[in-house]
C-alpha cells in the first residue's frame, strides 16, 4: 500500500473509531498479514482513539501461515482477538487447493497456526476455523475429526467450527454428481457427525468445569442456554428431530429453574423456545402442529389462555405486564402470515380454535391492525369473499407503512380471489398485480408462488426485482 493511501487510511479509521460507539474493525485479502506493520498500525489506531473502549473490537481473515506469538501477542494488546482460518478439507483436498507458490501442501501450516493461537493467552481470543466442503464429496471430510490438532483446539470453548458448502473448485478435481438429493442427504449427515462430536468434546470441558465448581442451578442455566442456541442451529440444518429434543431439554432445565429457583423471568426465554419450535414445525411442514402453538402461544401472552402444549410441565403463571410481549406477538402473527402461504387452508380452524378467536379479536390487547388482519384472513378462509374486499383497501394502506409481510399477505389472497373468478375484470386486475410485483420485495416464502404465476400468466416478459410503494 502506498504511503499516501496508508495515511489516509489511518485518519480515516480515527475518524470512526472516534465517532462510534460501537466500532468493529475488519482486516480481510488477498492475505493481510503479507503487511503486518499496517495491520498493526490500523489496530493500534482504532484502539487508542476508540470513543468507547469496550464498543472497539478487531477482527482478521487469514490463512494463518505468517502467524507467530509475538504477533498475536502485538495483535491481541490492540483488541484484535478474532480470527477466522480456513481448511479447504482433509488433507488431499487442502493441498491441492491451497499450495505455496512452490506447490507445496499447506495443511501443516494452517494446523500450526490454530496450535499457535491454542497456546496463547489472549484473554477473550475466538477463534472460527472454516472448513469448505465439497456435498458430494462430504464423507471424505470426516479424517478431519481424527487429526489430534484439530481434537484439541475445538474441544476449546474459545475455538468453533463452521462449515461451508461450496459447489466447485478451481483446483481440486471433483466427481461428477449423478444423484444431488442423495448427495444432500449423505451432506446432512456428514455435517450431524461433525456437529455432534465437536459439542461432544466441548461438553465433556464444560461438564469438568460445571461438575466440578459449580452448582445444581448454574448447571441447569448452562443447559437452557446451549440447548436453546443449539436447536436454532438443528433447525437451520432442517434436523427436526434433533432441534425437537434440544428445545426439550432447554424446556425441562427451565421449569426446574422456575420452580426450584423462582427463576419467574426465565419465561421470556421459554416463549421464544416456544416461537423456535413454531418455525421448526412449520419449515418442516408440520401445520397443524405449528398453528397449535401459535394459537395457543398467542392467547397466553393475550392472558386468556392457561396452556401451551409443548412441555409437558409448563407453568402457566401470568405474564408481567411489559411492552415486550406485545413485540413477541407481532412477531408469531407475522411467523403466522408466512406460513399461510405454504399452509393448506385447512389448517386454520386449528389456530382459531386455540386462539379463541371470538374473544381475541373482541378483547386482544394486540396492535389494532394485527388483530384486523387475522379477521381478514378467516373471512378469506371461510370463502366470505365480500366481507374480505370491503376491508382490504383499508387494512393495505396501513400494512405497507406498519408491516410488508401482512401488506405482501392481504395482496397474495387478493390474488387467489382473482384467480377464482373467471371474468374479464378478474384476469385483467390479476394480470395487473402481477405485472407490478416485478416492483415488489415480498417474504422469501413468497417468492416461488409469485414467479410461479408470472411464468404461468405472463411468458413472455421478463422481471426485475425491486421495490415499489404502488404495489397495491
Amino acid at each position: 500500500m502506498k504511503a499516501d493511501i496508508a495515511a489516509a487510511t489511518e485518519k480515516c479509521v480515527i475518524r470512526m473509531a472516534q465517532s462510534a460507539p460501537a466500532f468493529k474493525l475488519s482486516f480481510f485479502g488477498g492475505e493481510p498479514l503479507l503487511a503486518p506493520d499496517l495491520v498493526l498500525r490500523f489496530a493500534k489506531a482504532a484502539f487508542e482513539n476508540a470513543a468507547v473502549p469496550r464498543g472497539y473490537r478487531a477482527e482478521i481473515t487469514t490463512n494463518g501461515g505468517l502467524l507467530t506469538p509475538k504477533l498475536i501477542a502485538e495483535l491481541g494488546s490492540y483488541n484484535l482477538k478474532t480470527y477466522q482460518i480456513t481448511l479447504d478439507g482433509p488433507r488431499k483436498v487442502h493441498d491441492v487447493q491451497r499450495p505455496t507458490k512452490g506447490g507445496k501442501g499447506t495443511f501443516d501450516v494452517v494446523l500450526r497456526a490454530f496450535d499457535l493461537l491454542y497456546q496463547s493467552d489472549i484473554p477473550d481470543l475466538r477463534v472460527t476455523m472454516r472448513v469448505n466442503v465439497h456435498p458430494h464429496i462430504a464423507q471424505s471430510y470426516l479424517p478431519l475429526l481424527e487429526e489430534p490438532i484439530i481434537k484439541k483446539v475445538l474441544a476449546d470453548k474459545r475455538f468453533n467450527l463452521n462449515l461451508h458448502e461450496i459447489w466447485g473448485s478451481e483446483k481440486y478435481v471433483l466427481p461428477l454428481v449423478d444423484d444431488v438429493d442423495s448427495a444432500l442427504l449423505t451432506w446432512k449427515e456428514v455435517q450431524r457427525t461433525f456437529i455432534n462430536t465437536v459439542n461432544g468434546w466441548q461438553n465433556r470441558t464444560s461438564k469438568q468445569f460445571l461438575n466440578g465448581t459449580l452448582g445444581r442451578e448454574a448447571l441447569l442455566l448452562a443447559w437452557s442456554v446451549n440447548n436453546a442456541a443449539e436447536a436454532y442451529l438443528m433447525h437451520r440444518l432442517d434436523l427436526f428431530e434433533d432441534a425437537h429434543k434440544m428445545v426439550q431439554i432447554a424446556l425441562d432445565a427451565d421449569e426446574e429453574l422456575e420452580r426450584v429457583y423462582g427463576y419467574g423471568i426465565l419465561m421470556g426465554h421459554r416463549i421464544q423456545l416456544v416461537h423456535n419450535s413454531i418455525r421448526v414445525a412449520a419449515r418442516e411442514q408440520n401445520f397443524h402442529r405449528a398453528y397449535e402453538l401459535l394459537g395457543s402461544t398467542i392467547a397466553f401472552i393475550e392472558g386468556y389462555g392457561h396452556s401451551i402444549p409443548l412441555h409437558h410441565s409448563w407453568v402457566a403463571s401470568r405474564l408481567p405486564s411489559d411492552s415486550g410481549w406485545a413485540q413477541m406477538e407481532r412477531q408469531l402473527i407475522r411467523e403466522l402470515a408466512i406460513s399461510m402461504f405454504q399452509a393448506p387452508p385447512e389448517v386454520w380452524p386449528t389456530f382459531c380454535g386455540h386462539l379463541q378467536l371470538s374473544r381475541f379479536l373482541v378483547d386482544g390487547t394486540l396492535d389494532l391492525i394485527s388483530r384486523k388482519w387475522v379477521a381478514l384472513k378467516d373471512q378469506f378462509v371461510r370463502g366470505d369473499t365480500a366481507a374480505f374486499l370491503e376491508a382490504m383497501p383499508g387494512l393495505l394502506k396501513k400494512a405497507f407503512a406498519e408491516s410488508r409481510t401482512l401488506f405482501f399477505s392481504v395482496l397474495w389472497d387478493y390474488y387467489q380471489i382473482l384467480s377464482q373468478n373467471n371474468t374479464p375484470l378478474s384476469r385483467a386486475l390479476q394480470i395487473q398485480l402481477l405485472r407490478d410485483s416485478r416492483k415488489w420485495s415480498p417474504p422469501a416464502a413468497m417468492v416461488a408462488m409469485v414467479q410461479a404465476a408470472r411464468a404461468a400468466h405472463l411468458p413472455e416478459e421478463s422481471f426485475e426485482s425491486g421495490h415499489s410503494e404502488n404495489a397495491a
